[in-house]
């Protein structure tokens, strides 16, 4: 992923969110110390992409019912 965004030339942050969005998500950093580390900002984005996922995965759900 972050390849992949680093190709289309994305500021620093994102690229930051991009790397540490699995261990936020996986919980094996806090958010405490990800604000500390790298800023709000970063947090925000890494928030940004969890909602996005959780949309996602109810998206995903949604159409496999209609399938039922």
């Amino acid at each position: 992923m972050v390849e992949i965004l680093s190709m289309l030339n994305m500021d620093i942050e994102t690229l930051q969110a991009a790397l540490l969005f699995p261990l936020a998500d996986a919980d094996v950093v806090t958010e405490d110390v990800l604000r500390e580390s790298v800023g709000k900002s970063v947090v925000a984005l890494i928030h940004g992409v969890r909602d996005m996922a959780a949309i996602r995965q109810l998206k995903a759900g949604a159409h496999r019912f209609r399938l039922l």
